[in-house]
């Protein structure tokens, strides 16, 4: 009892002043009892055996079988499960082993699993169906149901025979789901009217649509036909086709032959008989716009040609006279030709002797021409270096680049040029020392501050005066076509050469005609060309969208504040792109786009817009509209103005053509502006799909052009 105390002690001492200390129980323990011990573990663990082991080593592995955990090394590296145990007979009370005999006709196998072995032979086990064994059954090896009590109807009954079940409801859970290839459940679907069932899901669930004209085959019977009204009408289930009008126009049934049909009032036609005019003896045929009635009327004469002097004396307001080459035309006698134009050109012999010619070699008579009435320039015109090399006496020539003053040059003999000069003395002589007489090449120069008056009942004469004549210093204008009052500068003009007259206005200019010696003879009005016509002040063209390398349309035009923005779409043809706005059949979808108006726009005289568009839809209906609201630049507005509906373009209901994706094109002309849209203020414009029933799911808007127009 001592020792044992004294290695409880030393135990005890080693615990707390060395910690954790290793003790070889082989040498240092003696008769060690853990059965106090909290926790021990006496054998190395591990999920594998140790390739090496002395006997009597023990290693508990945990990747094996519960039970069959611990092995012990019954030799040097040779490890050997232990625990194995031998399972008590069984009894009628209690479980235990069994031995099969091999005589038994029953198997076990090494996993446990038993069998029967049916035969005939020795060391098997007879079958249900075996003939040896009284009421077996034959041929098949079930036990007669009447010699089984208590079993339920299913147990009597195949229930996978769906012919034995008569009653109950099977739950949806236990109905397959159809697919393409195998019969399922499907669900209830309430009947939508003009709509077929077009699809069923995977998961049972119908869909229904209504059908397409194209998902109808065959061919409309005419009974099936509505009836047609307008220009050809037909009676309900009726192919038989009556024409009435023809474009708005009604037609009549035609009574007789020999007839055509004339317009006797708006849309309104009628057959008017034709007379037997045939091309002989002159005749012709007339038509009376009065009566509406054809008549053969002749012209006196044979068809064809006469001669010149079987002509008599008439008036042809219409027939053109040709003269053929080498052929003249030429009055005798006192006769004259008249006649509004001519055709060719009149050669200058025969031409009289006053004519003036514009073309080179022209020469002027003996006659007297007033130029007064117009401009004048009857100098050649040129620089020094200019002078033609040769000249003729009296011939007379302005260098441009000379002194001011002496820029003329005349010929004062054959090819020789003599510059006309200023004369003078060199020096300038006191005003006072001038004495009376003429100076046809002198200018005189009157200094800023002085002045130049006649004294006493002197005159002063010049040809021109340099400067600017006040209108204080002007007289008055009496007794001729123009007339003033004195000091002013105002005119009026009262005639043209003493032939007086309005002369122009607002849509007129005043022409003023001469004679052949250049004198004016009158003045008459002319209509200014175009008056009253209209013209483009700005032409507005704003595509939808555009098409970038990304093949994804963009939109060029703004999304409305509410965010019912149109969608856009395109990009996707074979040879072109382009891109559009999509404007779908619900939710009013719009865009917004801004023009600056420009500085000659006019409200007064409106607008015309073209929208191009097309659609999927063959024959689709819609409604689309271009609003406009104007913003005001002068620093007077704010740029948020409010929308009013249908106040600019709305050409109401459309019909897209019968053939799917067509171009067309929206048009209206003449629209008025809305108040406040004026030059320079910016057009808010808002292209808007109103209507959300029309049949057209789609329309894509390619552009929109806006034209303004003014009237001269």
């Amino acid at each position: 009892m001592f020792w044992r105390f004294g290695i409880v002690v030393l135990i005890s001492l080693n615990s707390v002043l060395l910690g954790q200390t290793a003790i070889n129980l082989a040498t240092q323990g003696r008769d060690v009892d853990f059965s106090s011990s909290a926790f021990t573990r006496p054998v190395s663990i591990g999920s594998a055996l140790p390739p090496t082991c002395q006997t009597g080593q023990l290693f508990f592995n945990t990747a094996t079988a519960n039970g069959s955990n611990l092995y012990g090394c019954t030799s040097p590296a040779s490890w050997t499960v232990l625990g194995g145990f031998t399972l008590p007979p069984a009894g009628t009370s209690n479980l235990g082993g069994v031995s099969v005999p091999s005589a038994s006709g029953l198997t076990i196998t090494g996993s446990g699993a038993l069998s029967v072995n049916f035969g005939t032979v020795a060391g098997s086990a007879a079958a249900g169906n075996d003939s040896r064994i009284a009421n077996a059954l034959q041929p098949t090896s079930l036990i007669p149901v009447s010699n089984i009590t208590g079993l339920a109807r299913s147990a009597t009954t195949d229930a996978t025979n769906a012919s034995n079940i008569s009653s109950g409801t099977l739950s949806s859970a236990r109905l397959p789901t159809p697919s393409a290839s195998a019969l399922g459940g499907i669900e209830s679907y309430g009947a939508v009217s003009h709509q077929w069932i077009n699809s069923i899901s995977t998961a049972g669930a119908p869909t229904s649509s209504q059908p397409a004209f194209s998902d109808i085959a065959g061919s409309l019977g005419a009974l099936q036909l509505p009836a047609l009204t307008g220009d050809t009408t037909t009676a309900a289930g009726s192919a038989v086709t009556t024409t009435a009008r023809v474009n708005g126009t009604s037609v009549p049934v035609n009574s007789s032959s020999d007839q055509t049909i004339v317009t006797t009032a708006p849309a309104t036609a009628s057959w008017a008989s034709l007379p037997n005019c045939l091309d002989s003896s002159g005749q012709h045929l007339n038509y009376n716009v009065s009566t509406h009635a054809f008549s053969c009327g002749t012209t006196g004469a044979s068809i064809g040609s006469v001669p010149f002097s079987a002509l008599s004396s008439a008036t042809n307001t219409s027939a053109a006279m040709l003269v053929g080459s080498g052929a003249s035309l030429a009055p005798t006698g006192t006769g004259t030709l008249t006649a509004n134009a001519y055709s060719g050109q009149i050669a200058d012999a025969n031409l009289p002797s006053d004519a003036v010619r514009t073309g080179a070699g022209a020469t002027f008579g003996a006659y007297s021409y007033d130029f007064s009435a117009a401009s004048t320039r009857p100098l050649q015109v040129g620089t020094i270096s200019g002078l033609p090399a040769t000249c003729a006496v009296g011939q007379l020539y302005f260098a441009t680049n000379a002194t001011a003053g002496q820029q003329i040059y005349e010929c004062s003999s054959s090819n020789n040029w003599t510059q006309q000069l200023n004369s003078g003395t060199g020096s300038s002589p006191a005003f006072s020392a001038l004495t009376g007489g003429t100076n046809s090449t002198a200018a005189m120069l009157v200094g800023t501050g002085a002045s130049l008056a006649p004294s006493g009942s002197g005159t002063i004469t010049a040809n021109g005066y340099s400067g600017t004549l006040s209108a204080s210093n002007m007289p008055a204008f009496t007794g001729g076509d123009a007339t003033s009052s004195s000091g002013s500068t105002a005119l009026t003009l009262n005639s043209v050469n003493g032939s007086s007259g309005t002369c122009g206005d607002a849509t007129h200019v005043c022409q003023i005609t001469t004679n052949t010696k250049g004198l004016v003879t009158g003045q008459s009005s002319v209509a200014i060309t175009g008056a009253g016509s209209t013209i483009t002040t700005f032409d507005a063209l704003l595509p939808m969208g555009g098409c970038p390398a990304s093949g994804t349309p963009a939109l060029a035009w703004d999304a409305p504040a509410s965010g019912n923005e149109a969608a856009a779409a395109g990009c996707s043809g074979t040879n072109v792109n382009q891109a559009y706005a999509s404007f779908a059949n619900s939710g009013t979808p719009a865009l917004l786009k801004t023009i600056d108006l420009p500085p000659q726009f006019v409200s007064t005289n409106g607008a015309d817009v073209y929208v191009k568009y097309l659609t999927a839809t063959a024959s689709g209906t819609f409604t689309l509209a271009l609003d406009v609201s104007c913003t005001a630049t002068t620093g007077t507005a704010t740029n948020d103005p409010s929308w009013t509906a249908n106040n600019f373009f709305a050409p109401g209901s459309q019909t897209a053509p019968a053939t799917a994706n067509q171009v067309q094109t929206i048009s209206t002309t003449g629209i008025s502006w809305p108040s406040g849209c004026a030059a320079g203020s910016l057009a808010h414009l808002r292209l808007i799909r109103t209507d959300t029933t029309g049949t057209a799911s789609s329309v894509l808007v390619t552009s929109v052009t806006v034209v303004g127009r003014r009237t001269l």
